[in-house]
């Protein structure tokens, strides 16, 4: 009831905005592992939980293989948090 759709949909391009900017400079990703990693990681993994189906690997197939390798970290793993319901 309280929300507002042109906000909504400036907050989508500027995280659309951020996604495309990984998957155009996937070399910031790559190394031994470091905090942007871990931030990058943490972040998709909260747009996966607060929005269910947001594809937004459909058109990032790298920053898509680089999440899902992520994820397979035993860190990852141990700390997963489901979406209620799923």
């Amino acid at each position: 009831d309280q929300q507002n759709s042109g906000s909504l949909e400036r907050q989508k391009i500027k995280i659309n905005g951020g996604l495309d900017y990984l998957e155009q400079n996937m070399d910031e990703l790559v190394g031994d592992l470091n905090i942007g990693q871990i931030a990058v990681a943490c972040a998709l993994g909260y747009y996966d939980f607060r929005i269910d189906n947001n594809g937004w690997r459909d058109n990032r197939p790298n920053l898509a293989a680089w999440m899902a390798a992520f994820n397979e970290r035993p860190s990852m793993k141990e700390t997963f948090f489901k979406r209620p319901g799923s």
